[in-house]
């Protein structure tokens, strides 16, 4: 049904999404529930807020997956289980079509209309589907989300013939990372250029890391933890950024509110890091993990051609939590820059799985960088590079050095995803954030990776140029580490 065909059908003239009334979406004769996800589509597609990095179930309007809700497509499931799966699809997809529709620009009456519309009929559309073995059958062969690597671009590229100079590539920049590595923060104080300050940024709120404890699984044994309990968690284990800072493109922002056009205030009283939360499943367990994203505005150009440089830059940090005794504890954490790049896998302090990485070595598949690195159990500091942003080391947050101490705030990553307050959303249909282009995507196109080297949001970070593999793939942490006999 398109915009003017609802027009018509309800006898007045809507030009665009953000006109809709309330009494429009609550009278119109959407009968059909198809018609209702029909209009919400229609919606999406002519104000361009289609979201990326999830796929909608072909077939099944009301149903949406990531890459976790898909790894239980192969699965045995039980009917408790398989519900509970259905169930995760729909809300997801509600989550996003929520966001979707709102980004419009309609009122919020008409969305709340819409929306309730949309609940209903997936509550609806779900008790059908799971009194159907037919509808299941489809369910499961659908629910799919595509890498995000172009077959035609690595063929056209030449794939096969590119990786062993790709791997060349990869094997200077581990060699000049773990060079790095070795270094301690007195050696990096005392190298720190002239000019060049520190600047620590810590949550506005420091929470201490009291126990949550959790102590039921759903059907499918993901961790029941609650809003609430997530926001405390997120609070608690918040990390701190100590940044070389030589210019404005090295201080923390808001990527909504700064950027290269508008450089942030020397204050910096606009820092903000997002947050989110996510799963990975490890052999037959489920684990928690909080995503932390801080942005910069921009890499800095390090001489007059620079093939990494451009407009906004970032460091995203994830913590992978165990439950022992019904309690969380840190077990792996991993950093990427935003745009996939750089991924790094570090270990705690006393290393409670004695979890070491994956013996393989495969030629057709990249491996992230294992830097000797032990995150400190308590608070920590992730010591970021002048200008490029990389990984130095990370510090106990007690560690004395003269530093400058600023605050910033905790927001939860869904704020990127929305127009709200005046602010446009960050990304761009696609999933790309617009104006963060690197000149290496004329190099790297045959990786297959749509602009290489640009900032993204999550569910299409493509963590490899050698292989296929993205941050959020449900296996990854699986794929990387393995516990090492005593």
């Amino acid at each position: 049904m398109s915009l003017s065909a609802f027009a018509v059908f309800l006898g007045g003239c809507v030009t665009a999404p953000k006109n809709f009334s309330t009494f429009a979406i609550k009278h119109a004769q959407l009968s059909e529930c198809a018609d209702v996800y029909s209009l919400a589509q229609t919606i999406a597609d002519e104000a361009k807020t289609n979201e990326a990095g999830t796929q909608r179930v072909a077939g099944f309007p009301h149903l949406r997956a990531d890459r976790f809700l898909a790894s239980f497509a192969i699965d045995e499931k039980n009917a408790q289980q398989t519900a509970e799966w259905v169930e995760r699809m729909r809300a997801l997809d509600l989550e996003v079509r929520g966001r979707e529709l709102l980004n419009s620009g309609m009122s919020r009456l008409t969305w709340q209309q819409l929306i309730t519309r949309m609940d209903a009929c997936g509550s609806q559309r779900i008790a059908e589907n799971l009194n159907s073995a037919d509808d299941l059958v489809q369910i499961h062969k659908q629910a799919q989300v595509p890498d995000n690597y172009s077959l035609l671009k690595r063929t056209l590229g030449a794939y096969p013939l590119a990786v062993p100079f790709l791997r060349l590539g990869i094997k200077q920049y581990h060699e000049d990372a773990y060079q790095a590595f070795e270094k301690s923060v007195a050696q990096l104080n005392a190298e720190l250029p002239q000019g060049v300050r520190l600047r620590r940024y810590v949550p506005e709120h420091i929470k201490p890391r009291n126990k949550i404890l959790l102590s039921a699984e759903s059907a499918l044994g993901v961790p029941v933890i609650s809003s609430e309990q997530w926001q405390a968690i997120a609070h608690q284990y918040a990390p701190q950024f100590e940044v070389e800072t030589a210019t404005c493109d090295d201080e923390l922002i808001d990527p909504k509110k700064f950027g290269p056009v508008n450089p942030p205030l020397a204050s910096a009283q606009q820092a903000v890091v997002y947050w989110y939360a996510s799963y990975t499943r490890y052999n037959e367990k489920i684990l928690p993990q909080l995503v932390y994203t801080a942005w910069f505005p921009a890499r800095t150009a390090q001489g007059v051609i620079d093939w990494y440089a451009g407009n906004y830059d970032g460091i995203s940090w994830r913590v992978t939590f165990d439950i022992e005794t019904g309690a969380l504890a840190p077990i792996v954490y991993d950093t990427i820059h935003p745009c996939g790049c750089y991924h790094h896998v570090l270990f705690p302090q006393d290393n409670p799985k004695n979890f070491g990485p994956v013996n393989s070595d495969s030629f057709w598949s990249e491996k992230p960088l294992f830097p000797d690195i032990q995150v400190p159990d308590q608070n920590y500091v992730v010591r970021l590079q002048q200008k490029t942003h990389y990984l130095q080391q990370v510090i106990d947050s007690e560690e004395a050095h003269s530093v400058a101490r600023m605050r910033y705030q905790l927001k939860p990553y869904e704020a990127l995803l929305l127009n709200e307050d005046g602010e446009s959303r960050l990304f761009a249909q696609g999933g790309l954030l617009p104006e963060s282009d690197r000149a290496e995507r004329l190099w790297l196109w045959p990786t297959g990776i749509k602009s290489p080297g640009a900032m993204r949001q999550r569910g299409v970070q493509a963590i490899r140029f050698v292989g296929r593999g993205h941050f959020d793939d449900a296996y990854l942490l699986q794929d990387m580490v393995q516990q090492n006999d005593d």
